[in-house]
């Protein structure tokens, strides 16, 4: 098995300088069974496969955090994190061309991490180009992506999906209300039916209005969390609360909703990159990461973690 340091960062494919890796080479392609095929990666603290052109959940796929021996995906479905999935326009209905295109094409390996580069049919379909690159660094997985439009938009996002197992029992973001800014704990309901949507602000919170998810069906509205306020900081805390692993999941300025949704046997983490106005040719990058970690202290001393973690992350994007 290779060994290697990865950072797996979402960005788009237009304006960021490489991401450094603690190796020159690319990560070998590696066959799983039959015609199955995984790039691998195991860092030491985190372990699994990028899995793409193959199976109903490309993204990452087997993944571990080692120190604590904690699965962070089911292999019952075989879920995965970082997963491409909607377009989200108004009026809908939302397009999973990302997710279908990423289930039908491969991913390249690059330095340190791999390369889904979307083919000519999102183009024809959509008129847009997308490309991301995902590195991982030890207990960061890092996704940038770039995007180019050929036609004009207005509102679009891009959506991504994080299925993790229902050990992680609470959810958190943070956000201001009547009684300030505070952490605050996402209420979790009936599977499939219960979910829960926040906008990062006021104007991007009449978009989960506009008919880009009306046709989501299996959703009861009377069980969807959507609270009038906004979260302050594009955070999204995944806890398994007796022991303190944590999945947590960072936006950069281009995030427009966190979103989730709870399943049989797991919880949806989800965040989505919008943007207000894109025109012809103009292109643009967006950036995320997922920290994975055991935090410890009181729980105000592990929130504090996740947001200085934050902060570091800030100053590498806006380098």
């Amino acid at each position: 098995m290779l060994r290697l340091r990865v950072l797996i960062v979402f960005t788009s494919l237009a304006c960021c300088a490489p991401l450094a890796s603690a190796g020159d080479d690319a990560i070998p392609r590696q066959r799983t069974g039959g015609e199955q095929r995984s790039i691998k990666f195991d860092t030491g603290t985190l372990r699994g496969s990028f899995r793409f052109g193959h199976g109903k959940f490309p993204g990452i796929g087997r993944c571990q955090f080692l120190p604590a021996d904690v699965p962070l995906t089911n292999d019952t479905p075989p879920n995965s994190l970082l997963m491409p999935e909607w377009i989200l326009t108004p009026k809908g209905p939302r397009d999973g061309i990302l997710w279908e295109l990423a289930r039908e094409h491969d991913a390249t390996p690059i330095p340190g991490g791999a390369r889904m580069q979307f083919p000519d049919r999102l183009h024809a379909r959509r008129g847009l180009r997308c490309r991301l690159d995902y590195r991982i660094l030890d207990d960061l997985i890092h996704l940038h992506g770039e995007l180019e439009a050929t036609r004009h938009y207005k509102n679009l996002e891009l959506m991504f999906a994080s299925y993790l197992p229902d050990r992680f029992n609470a959810t958190y973001v943070l956000a201001k209300g009547d009684d300030g800014e505070k952490w605050r704990r996402v209420p979790r309901g009936e599977p499939w039916k219960s979910s829960y949507l926040i906008a990062s602000s006021p104007e991007t919170r009449t978009w989960r209005r506009d008919g880009r998810i009306s046709d989501v069906t299996e959703l009861d509205w009377n069980q969807v969390f959507f609270p009038p306020w906004s979260y302050t900081k594009p955070i999204l805390v995944a806890l398994e609360e007796t022991t303190g692993v944590a999945v947590i999941h960072y936006v950069d300025g281009n995030g427009t909703a966190l979103i989730g949704q709870r399943h049989d046997h797991d919880t949806a983490h989800d965040f989505t990159w919008g943007w207000p106005s894109l025109e012809p040719g103009q292109k643009v990058e967006a950036r995320a990461a997922v920290w994975v970690t055991q935090l410890s202290g009181s729980h105000d001393k592990r929130m504090q973690q996740v947001v200085d973690k934050y902060e570091t992350l800030r100053r590498l994007w806006e380098k």
